[in-house]
C-alpha cells in the first residue's frame, strides 16, 4: 500500500535501500540447527523468531525509505507549485495593469463620445434654427433673396448665370428704352411746335390790336 504512494520509476530504487546491509560489524547468527546441542523444536523456534524479526525490520526500512522518497516527490512538487504560483501571481498582476488600462480607454472613449453626441445635437439644433429663420424670411423677403440665398450658397458658376441672366434683361428692356426715348424726343418736338403756335397766335392778336 505505501509503494502504491509513490512514483513507480522508483520502486526499485527504494527496494534496494530497504534491503541494503547497515554499517554494523555484526555477523549474521549461526543457524540453531546446526548445532546438536540445541533441541530441534528449539532450533526451528529461534529460527521462526529470527525470520519475523527480519521481515520486520525489511519492512520498517521498507516503510522509512518509502517515507523519504514521498517526502523527496512532495518537496520537488512544492517547488514546482511554488514557481507556478509566482507565474500566475505576475500573470495576474499583468492582467490587472491591462484592465485598469483598459478601463481607462473605456471612460476616455465613453466621454469622446459624449461629447461627439453633445456637438452633433448642437449642429443639428443650430441647422434647425437656421431653417425656421430662413423659412420666416420667405413670405416677407419674396423670390428675390431665396435666389439671393441659393446664389450666396452655390458659388461662381451661379454669379456668372446671375450676370447672364441680367445682361439677357437689359437686352429684352432696351427696346422699350428706346420707344421710350423716341416718344419723349417726339412730344419735345410737338411742344416745341405748339409753343411756337401759340406765340403766332399772340403775336397776330396783337397786330389786330
Amino acid at each position: 500500500r505505501l509503494l502504491s504512494e509513490i512514483p513507480e520509476e522508483l520502486i526499485p530504487h527504494v527496494m534496494e535501500k530497504a534491503h541494503r546491509r547497515g554499517k554494523g560489524g555484526r555477523q549474521p547468527a549461526i543457524d540453531p540447527r546446526m548445532d546438536p546441542n540445541i533441541d530441534p523444536k528449539k532450533a526451528r523456534r529461534i529460527l521462526a523468531n529470527r525470520q519475523s524479526a527480519a521481515r520486520s525490520k525489511m519492512k520498517q526500512k521498507l516503510l522509512v525509505e518509502t517515507l523519504r522518497t514521498r517526502q523527496d516527490v512532495l518537496a520537488s512538487q512544492r517547488a514546482a507549485s511554488r514557481d507556478e504560483l509566482d507565474l500566475l501571481r505576475r500573470m495576474c498582476a499583468d492582467l490587472q495593469s491591462k484592465n485598469a488600462e483598459l478601463e481607462q480607454r473605456l471612460s476616455e472613449l465613453v466621454n469622446t463620445q459624449n461629447v461627439m453626441q453633445q456637438a452633433q445635437q448642437a449642429q443639428e439644433a443650430a441647422a434647425n434654427h437656421i431653417s425656421r429663420a430662413q423659412q420666416a424670411v420667405m413670405p416677407s423677403g419674396g423670390m428675390g433673396m431665396s435666389m439671393g440665398l441659393n446664389l450666396a450658397g452655390n458659388g461662381g458658376g451661379n454669379g456668372e448665370w446671375m450676370m447672364s441672366g441680367q445682361a439677357q434683361m437689359v437686352q429684352q428692356l432696351r427696346p422699350s428704352l428706346l420707344q421710350q426715348q423716341q416718344g419723349g424726343q417726339q412730344g419735345g418736338a410737338q411742344q416745341q411746335r405748339m409753343d411756337y403756335n401759340m406765340e403766332g397766335v399772340d403775336a397776330s392778336s396783337n397786330f389786330v390790336l
